[in-house]
């Protein structure tokens, strides 16, 4: 596959479908972010030696693992706002409130429930399981933003730097 050396196109493969890769083993996940890693030290123009998380940061490119959790997070915010496919926002329900006040803050966010499964198997890597588990772990001042483009950089901000512990 020739993608002529643009970051663009690189991405964009890499990213095909990379939602139904929601909750694979680290294992899996590694061998896309090898070719990830490799492919931001040649559009750098860096030695194979050279540190990949450098060379991401400098790019600002997610790695693979928060990629894959960008995609999912950004599906259940389009499903909550109405704005993805019906299939998808049947799959989510908002938690139930609880009677009492909770130091937690629990009552004032906007939690989803997540669906009961047995055992970690393929049902925890479904949508409506792995989404609302992602969207509960969001801080508050991300999951109330009013629009998908502002929701969707400070998104990015916050993995990124979650993956770079910046």
């Amino acid at each position: 596959m020739y993608l002529d050396g643009r970051p663009d196109k690189i991405i964009s493969h890499l990213d095909y479908a990379n939602a139904v890769l929601m909750g694979l083993p680290a294992c899996d996940i590694n061998k896309l972010q090898r070719v990830q890693n490799r492919a931001a030290k040649v559009i750098l123009g860096v030695s194979k030696f050279c540190s990949s998380k450098e060379c991401l940061k400098s790019l600002h490119w997610l790695p693979i693992e928060q990629r894959i959790e960008y995609k999912v997070i950004s599906l259940v915010y389009k499903s909550l706002k109405g704005d993805a496919p019906y299939y998808l926002r049947d799959l989510l329900n908002e938690a139930p409130k609880p009677k009492y006040r909770l130091r937690s803050g629990y009552h004032d966010s906007k939690m989803l429930a997540v669906p009961f499964t047995r055992k970690s198997t393929f049902a925890d890597r479904s949508f409506s399981v792995h989404g609302p588990r992602l969207w509960n772990a969001l801080p508050e001042n991300i999951k109330c933003l009013p629009n998908i483009s502002l929701f969707k950089t400070k998104l990015k901000t916050y993995l990124f730097r979650k993956a770079f512990c910046c």
